[in-house]
């Protein structure tokens, strides 16, 4: 009895593509084996009113203690090395201080548990907190206003 022609087809043809897309993503899984950054703190592109104690980075798989964190200011003003220290897929850089306010970027280099080198940046922005002068200022108008509707008040009710 003779074999329908689709199922020769599919021996033929179909299936040897079949395997060789399934090797290629295998291999594309295998070359990708470097660590990868997952989360930061303070995170990209947040606005801040304070200074962050430390920079956070954490990442899918252990990094090595070989690692560093840069802040770099608005127009390379500032360049400043983070004394570092890693937790397993984390690495911490200590901030003692920025000098100025304005857009920050962190620059990040970690080698991974494969040996590879990776590094990358993001950026955030610290703003000043409005001056304590400020908010007095709002504090003594709304005194200022409440006490002229409650002498508006007492006027007409007078």
């Amino acid at each position: 009895m003779a074999r329908p022609r689709t199922a020769n087809l599919f021996t033929v043809l179909l299936l040897p593509i079949i395997g060789a897309v399934v090797a290629l993503f295998s291999i594309t899984q295998i070359a990708k084996a470097h660590a990868e950054l997952l989360e930061t703190n303070p995170i990209q592109g947040a606005t801040l009113q304070q200074v962050p104690k430390e920079i956070i980075l954490t990442f899918d798989e252990p990094v090595q203690p070989a690692a560093s964190i840069r802040l770099i200011g608005e127009g390379f003003a500032e360049v400043i090395e983070l004394p570092t220290r890693v937790d397993s897929q984390r690495l911490i850089g200590t901030v003692d201080q920025l000098g100025k306010t304005g857009r920050w970027t962190v620059q990040w280099a970690v080698i991974s548990a494969d040996g590879d080198q990776i590094s990358g940046n993001y950026q955030f922005e610290l703003q000043a907190s409005p001056p304590w002068s400020l908010w007095a200022r709002w504090i003594v108008y709304s005194m200022i206003f409440v006490g002229l509707i409650g002498f508006v008040l007492r006027k007409k009710a007078g």
